[in-house]
């Protein structure tokens, strides 16, 4: 059998004049050696070119980058946003309140404005009392009815409420509290408008009631608004925005969906039962469904219960642990959470959500009431017995604010994240890369295979045996 290496070189010899691929036959065909080394050097630049093509169309894929597609959509009607809302005044007194509470709360105040510790800035001081009636509300374990006398009641705060200019009333909210407000209301969600503009939209005009020196503890005076989609399940107390007596808003809304890639593109959750980690799962357990900044809010409570063996009771928590008594505990644990990088770390365990809904809004303000405005308020309150006491303008001002809330457009925009190259993009630039620069396609590899095969073939094929016979003379 003939050796391997001829066959070989001869197979490759036969195979180089009529390949596919440029400057291969040229180099193999021609006599003249000077044009044999031009050729074989173009040929080289250009797979050095391809080379670097591929190598950064390949680093360019595995990088898994991607874009941002923004489209807007029109449609016949539309989802109207939960609009939940709580006063600033978080508490308030009247024959309604407990003895115990009223004097636990003319306490907190005397105890911080008679003797004020000029150690702690006034803000501190402001931030002392808000911890120490959220401490109080839960150790005393409060029914409904009892948050109730201690906070402003819907009955109350609610003076006209009109949605799709149709009046609404207090059955079309409902109740939930939250220790750094204390009562809160949210408008029915899922409601459903088939137009924009300002008279299609939510109006509320809302009574927060008369400061009183004698018990108000409370920094700020207004209300406090969340606007979000019903698909929500929890409120972040450190979100939303405030709104001030004696004024008009109105709130301009677009609704934007975000959707995300998962792995490997992103680190965002898209099968909730792929994620294994306990903050995770605790959210997805007392929130039903999974949100990034709950999850990290747990992650903070989860943290102050580790130091100081209780939680904090101004945030929302999880688990039956014991109510925290000692501020200094929590402010230690707060400073370390952020100061030592733990709060980076929740990040591990909180991915954020592939699909969620967000709304943009741009408020402008006006004076409210008019004059005119507040006189008939006067008068509809002294046909209801004075019930809120609406006596003169600056009366009726300093206790009351409005609220319209509307869509710009009947229509919502999706931010999705696509690929910024799909892997026939990425097959589609290799066999550009090796078309332009040495001239092959995916057949031209079969050419490759076909030489390997007629190398194969050649070496085991059986040769014909020559025998030589000597003559004899006879």
């Amino acid at each position: 059998m003939k050796k391997i290496g001829k066959i070989f070189r001869t197979k490759l010899k036969e195979w180089a004049e009529c390949s596919s691929i440029h400057a291969i036959p040229n180099i193999s065909r021609n006599e003249s050696i000077i044009i044999k080394i031009l050729w074989a050097i173009c040929f080289l630049i250009a797979m050095a070119y391809c080379l670097y093509g591929l190598t950064c169309t390949t680093i360019s894929f595995f990088n898994y980058e991607t874009n941002s597609q923004i489209t807007f959509y029109r449609v016949s009607s539309i989802e109207f946003p939960t609009v939940s809302f709580c006063n600033k005044k978080t508490t308030r007194i009247n024959n309604q309140t407990s003895l115990s509470m009223a004097y636990a709360l003319k306490g907190l105040k005397y105890r911080s404005f008679a003797y004020p510790n000029f150690n702690r800035t006034s803000l501190e001081a402001v931030k002392e009392i808000e911890f120490y009636i959220a401490y109080g509300i839960d150790q005393l374990k409060f029914t409904a009815e009892q948050k109730n006398s201690v906070s402003m009641s819907l009955d109350e705060m609610l003076i006209n409420c009109r949605f799709n200019d149709i009046t609404c009333s207090k059955e079309d909210f409902n109740y939930f509290f939250l220790p750094a407000y204390g009562n809160c209301y949210s408008f029915s969600s899922k409601k459903i408008i088939n137009s924009s503009g300002r008279t299609n939209g939510l109006t509320l005009e809302l009574f927060l009631g008369y400061e009183s020196s004698k018990y108000d503890v409370n920094r700020l005076l207004g209300a406090h608004f969340f606007i979000h989609n019903s698909s929500t399940s929890s409120i972040d107390e450190d979100g939303g925005f405030g709104i001030p007596i004696g004024y008009l808003s109105e709130i301009v809304i677009n609704q934007f969906f975000n959707e995300k890639l998962p792995k490997p593109h992103g680190n965002c959750v898209q099968n909730e039962s792929l994620f294994d980690s306990f903050l995770f799962k605790i959210t997805v357990e007392t929130t039903k469904k999974y949100e990034q900044k709950q999850c990290l809010s747990f992650c903070y409570q989860k943290y102050v219960i580790e130091q100081c063996k209780c939680y904090d009771p101004t945030k929302r928590t999880y688990g039956n642990y014991t109510v925290c008594n000692d501020l200094n505990c929590l402010e230690n644990a707060y400073k370390e959470f952020y100061d030592t990088g733990t709060s980076s770390e929740c990040f591990d365990y909180c991915p954020p959500e592939c699909t969620s809904v967000h709304y943009n809004l741009q408020i402008s303000q006006s004076n409210f009431p008019s004059a005119a405005y507040a006189d008939l308020l006067m008068i509809y309150d002294q046909n209801m017995n004075f019930y809120r006491n609406f006596v003169n303008y600056e009366n009726v001002k300093k206790s009351t604010l409005a609220l319209n809330i509307y869509f710009e457009d009947i229509g919502y925009t999706v931010i999705r994240e696509t690929p910024a190259k799909t892997f026939e993009q990425y097959f589609g630039e290799i066999g550009g890369f090796m078309g332009l620069c040495i001239g092959t396609s995916i057949l031209s590899f079969v050419e490759i295979i076909e030489l390997t095969i007629q190398v194969i073939l050649e070496y085991f094929k059986p040769r014909n045996k020559i025998i030589i016979v000597d003559s004899l003379n006879k």
